[in-house]
């Protein structure tokens, strides 16, 4: 273990030859460097010269393997990591640097072993290479807190008590909640008082309703929403709902799309799910590969073509039985003795369309970039029109989630060597496969709709009526573990 500060500074240098630490010439200036195999001696030599100068510390790490280069990466905690950086990760005896697609949240209570690996304090966890040391000098000992008073005693004390943003009943049930986490709080160790006193005065305080299912909880929540809106109680954009995850929001979007009930939904991923971007792989899918059946019995039965669900499933049946393409089936809709005679003069328009479209789009995606072919299905198929008469906040957001699948696609076709629908479609399925799935786009706070949002993303934000779903033991708040782990 390394530590070391390099400066030109005359006051800090000053300081430091009256504090004896010896210094070294540099290019730049002098160099301040000591090495210890003891990460504790490290850490006390860190602390030392970083009251000493009043500098910042940075925590580096270093990996690699025997007769490889190795390279410092920044130590961070792993709650900071985002998509765009890049993590140190283990492939066979090499380690590499991958960039990071999607950052997702997941609870788990298991052992934990080797919190403290010795003299290294790496080791690999599920492939990526982790720095498992837990450093108090870093800020992540809750006694640099409590301890506050004891190395500054001559600091001045400010207590906020007063709170402009909720009324009374809320703040005194928030405070008979955390009372119970007594007596690890600064109100009993460093006996202040945190009894908030709102600006507001009296107001109306959090409610209790009582589900038997999740389900039913969602509904009635919905119910609530168009029924106080419609009587002119609440506004949509003055309501939120919060979840604990991003799966725990697919009752309540349903129930409120049941309610005709505008939403938004703020998550940390699903582009590729919305179904308005789903709808538009599954016709690359179809395009690139007509033997991928799923896509093209998926674009068959969308709004665009609408092919009778009795007569898609007759000849999808009849692909399956046979063990032929779907499309293949469309081709000889009219003339397979099977179908023919099924299939109405309806089902025989709409798959012929299906049919003629998707040939057409081949023979264009031959040279066409990818981005072209898809905008001219859009306008071709009238979805480019309806787009440009956006009236609700649902209609929003599928236009600005179709301009971010756009974007992805643009920025696809400056690494693939050929941009065109084939190598788009392996590269997103090599994406898709890795993990990636960004985020939808972000609805403006002006919107008059229902904020759907994860708890940690709501942090900062403020609504006139919130709701908390999924209050259940063992799901909300997620348990601990059994036994508290012991932090060095």
């Amino acid at each position: 273990h390394v530590v070391s500060l390099e400066t030109s500074t005359p006051a800090v240098l000053r300081k430091l030859r009256a504090a004896g630490v010896p210094l070294r010439k540099t290019k730049r200036g002098w160099l301040v460097r000591s090495m210890s195999a003891s990460l504790q001696d490290v850490g006390a030599q860190a602390e030392f010269l970083r009251d000493l100068t009043d500098g910042i510390l940075e925590v580096r790490f270093v990996v690699g393997t025997t007769n490889a280069r190795q390279k410092a990466a920044l130590m961070m905690p792993a709650g900071n990591v985002l998509p765009g950086h890049c993590l140190p990760v283990a492939r066979g005896n090499r380690v590499v640097y991958e960039r990071v697609v999607r950052v997702s949240e997941e609870w788990r209570a298991s052992t934990i072993y080797d919190l403290e690996v010795e003299r290294t304090h790496n080791f690999i966890a599920n492939g990526v290479v982790v720095h498992n040391s837990i450093y108090k000098f870093r800020g992540a000992a809750i006694s640099n807190v409590l301890g506050f008073v004891n190395v500054y005693p001559d600091a001045r004390q400010v207590v906020l008590t007063e709170n402009y943003r909720s009324p009374q009943p809320l703040l005194d049930a928030a405070y008979r909640l955390i009372v119970n986490n007594n007596p690890d709080r600064l109100e009993v160790t460093s006996g202040i008082s945190k009894r908030l006193q709102s600006i507001q005065g009296d107001g109306v305080g959090p409610m209790h309703l009582h589900f038997e299912s999740g389900s039913q909880e969602a509904d009635a929540v919905a119910r609530m929403i168009h029924d106080r809106v419609a009587a002119g109680a609440w506004r949509y954009g003055e309501v939120a709902i919060l979840v604990r995850s991003n799966n725990d929001a697919d009752p309540h979007l349903r129930a409120l799309n049941l309610r005709n009930v505008p939403w938004t939904f703020s998550g940390n991923a699903g582009l590729y799910g919305r179904p308005e971007v789903r709808l538009l792989i599954a016709f690359l899918r179809s395009v690139a590969h007509p033997d991928e059946s799923v896509s093209v019995h998926y674009l068959a039965s969308s709004d665009l073509y609408q092919v009778p669900i009795v007569d898609l499933t007759r000849c999808a049946t009849y692909a399956d039985r046979r063990h032929r393409w779907l499309f293949d089936v469309f081709r000889q809709a009219g003339v397979l003795p099977e179908l023919k005679a099924e299939i109405g003069e309806e089902g025989q328009r709409a798959i012929r369309r299906l049919v003629s479209d998707l040939t057409r789009y081949m023979e264009l995606g031959r040279e066409m970039p990818t981005g072209e072919l898809l905008y001219q299905f859009l306008a071709d198929s009238g979805w480019l029109a309806r787009m440009s008469q956006a009236a609700t906040a649902r209609d929003e957001a599928e236009v600005q989630n179709i301009s971010k699948f756009f974007r992805r696609i643009q920025d696809a076709g400056k690494v693939l060597r050929y941009d065109n629908v084939r190598e788009f479609v392996a590269y997103l399925d090599a994406l898709i496969d890795a993990g990636d799935d960004p985020a939808v786009t972000e609805a403006d706070t002006e919107t008059p709709a229902v904020r759907i949002l994860t708890v940690h993303k709501a942090k900062g934000l403020e609504f006139a009526v919130v709701f908390m779903v999924g209050l259940a033991q063992n799901k909300f708040p997620w348990p601990r573990r059994r036994e508290a782990l012991e932090l060095p």
